[in-house]
């Protein structure tokens, strides 16, 4: 009867462990989804903020890839924030 208690304490410690861990990574999912929204809602404030026609960075050369790049440079940032959010 004893081991039998003792495997069942074991059971029971362990259902407790993985609703904790569970709990844990319910919060974790959570925080992440709600960093992201204030995060991606400060971007977009920020993009709207700035002028339009302005580009938000330039190379000062003739490359065409590289002026492409600054002439849409805001959605290279856009993209490029979404992505590492």
């Amino acid at each position: 009867i004893a081991r039998l208690e003792k495997r069942l304490d074991a059971v029971e410690y362990l259902k407790q462990h993985e609703e904790a861990c569970l709990r844990r990574y319910r919060y974790a999912m959570l925080a992440a989804f709600v960093l992201g929204v204030i995060l991606g809602g400060g971007v977009i404030a920020v993009m709207l903020a700035m002028p339009a026609e302005q580009p938000l960075f330039s190379f000062g050369v003739e490359n065409a890839l590289l002026v492409a790049l600054g002439r849409y440079s805001r959605y290279a940032v856009l993209v490029l924030v979404s992505g590492l959010v």
